[in-house]
């Protein structure tokens, strides 16, 4: 069944029978050319499989608010950064703010471009936003102790690490971040 190809990729994805996902998405995306999730599926098999470039072209076909909606848009926004394609991952962070305002991986992803340009100031802002957007002060205090290290202020990282560690004491990420 035609319906059950996306359900059955995701099954399959999950069991590490990459080709057969890969197989079931593009009939799936052959009849259904504008599925977001299915898409966003297609990109993570082939980046599983180290297809840069095939992701890429999967991803084509969804919107900035459709990665945003289907939790992709900073592995997106950080992809480009890695391949060294600030103005691409500038363009879809800005769009995904434009596209999906209230939500905080929007400004999250804006955040890392921010970062990545060194322009800290802009991403502790957008860092703000995207925790007052979580109604939660403690969200992303790994990110924003990074841009604290990356600004000199090194007891201001050491801060909001160790109010990590207060919240989860067992997170190991944490603990050697501090370190």
């Amino acid at each position: 069944d035609a319906d059950r190809l996306l359900y059955r990729a995701k099954m399959r994805f999950a069991s590490d029978e990459r080709e057969e996902a890969t197989t079931d998405l593009e009939s799936y995306l052959a009849s259904n050319k504008s599925h977001a999730e299915a898409s966003v599926l297609l990109a993570k098999v082939r980046r599983s499989e180290g297809d840069l470039k095939g992701a890429w072209t999967a991803l084509q076909r969804v919107s900035a608010g459709d990665m945003v909606d289907e939790n992709e848009i900073v592995s997106a926004v950080n992809g480009l950064i890695l391949e060294n394609r600030p103005d691409d991952a500038f363009a879809l962070a800005n769009n995904a703010v434009s596209e999906r305002p209230d939500e905080s991986a929007a400004y999250i992803a804006l955040a890392d471009i921010f970062l990545a340009n060194e322009l800290y100031d802009k991403a502790n802002t957008a860092l703000l936003r995207a925790a007052q957007i979580q109604q939660n002060p403690d969200a992303n205090l790994l990110r924003r102790a990074r841009v604290a290290l990356a600004q000199g202020d090194r007891y201001g990282a050491l801060a909001k690490i160790r109010k990590l560690i207060q919240l989860y004491p067992t997170e190991g990420t944490f603990l050697w971040f501090y370190a």
